[in-house]
């Protein structure tokens, strides 16, 4: 699965109606949420927050990885 491709369709479908609607506080926290299911779904955890976010990327061995994680 892409991250990518799988954020852009979430996001528009949680954000279309808030944000046209000018309701752009909403549109923040839903899109807040959208990321949230977004992160558990690719990692596979259940943890919410800043621990689901630590668990998801943090360390040598992320359970998501957004680059090679080589350095130079």
């Amino acid at each position: 699965m892409q991250v990518s491709i799988s954020i852009d369709t979430d996001l528009k479908y949680y954000l279309d109606h808030q944000y046209n609607s000018g309701n752009y506080r909403e549109a923040i926290i839903q899109a807040m949420h959208c990321l949230t299911d977004v992160i558990r779904n690719i990692s596979g955890s259940m943890l919410d927050g800043e621990k689901l976010v630590q668990k998801a990327f943090e360390g040598s061995s992320p359970l998501i990885k957004l680059s090679k994680l080589i350095s130079e």
